[in-house]
């Protein structure tokens, strides 16, 4: 005699991972937050079931089986981490099958708001400061010209400055100034980058 079957909700979560993976280190981002999500459920108390447990539950609603890479059972309800599914064909998201939704729903904010912001912006800045800087050649460039502008531009009291013309200066000025701030404004991104994945190891 087969078990009882349940339909099962999709928590539409991570959609700025959604899709296939662009690159390696997209595919990096989306596997991490699959092992940060088994531990923010276990540090909520979930045990971890069989994949197949799971999927026997919720059989009877798919034509084929969810793409389910792991499963928890706790109070409020029966999750399921899963990467493609005839409903939700896009990426990474949870299943939920709910004793309870208001404690579901807010068991799932709680791990949303652990890992969805930190995540999100890692892999954000993991993907826009490699193609604002062209692969950090734009940052090598700028901060070499930032410094031998500021030599040149120190020089202007001296016979080589001298020659140069006042409209010319201020450009020079100006475009150090820009290339300074650029520079270190890089440099604050990847700091930054470095404190959420940071954060990512500590949450987890």
């Amino acid at each position: 005699m087969s078990g009882p079957r349940f339909r099962d909700e999709i928590r539409i979560g991570f959609s700025w991972i959604w899709g296939r993976p662009r690159s390696e280190e997209d595919r990096e981002v989306v596997v991490a937050v699959d092992a940060m999500l088994s531990k923010a459920f276990s540090r909520e108390g979930y045990s971890q079931q069989s994949r197949d447990d799971y999927l026997a539950l919720v059989s009877v609603n798919y034509r084929y089986p969810p793409d389910v890479t792991q499963s928890f059972l706790g109070n409020a309800g029966t999750f399921a981490i899963c990467y493609n599914c005839e409903r939700e064909p896009r990426g990474l998201h949870i299943h939920s099958i709910p004793n309870d939704r208001t404690s579901a729903n807010q068991l799932l904010d709680r791990i949303d708001r652990q890992i969805g912001t930190p995540a999100l912006r890692s892999f954000l800045l993991r993907t826009r400061i490699p193609q604002l800087t062209l692969g950090h050649k734009f940052t090598v460039f700028t901060g070499m010209y930032a410094i031998i502008g500021t030599i040149v531009g120190l020089t202007a009291s001296f016979p080589l400055g001298g020659i140069l013309l006042e409209p010319v200066r201020f450009l020079l000025a100006l475009t150090i100034i820009l290339s300074f701030l650029y520079f270190f404004g890089v440099i604050l991104a990847m700091f930054a980058l470095y404190y959420y994945q940071i954060k990512l190891v500590w949450i987890t």
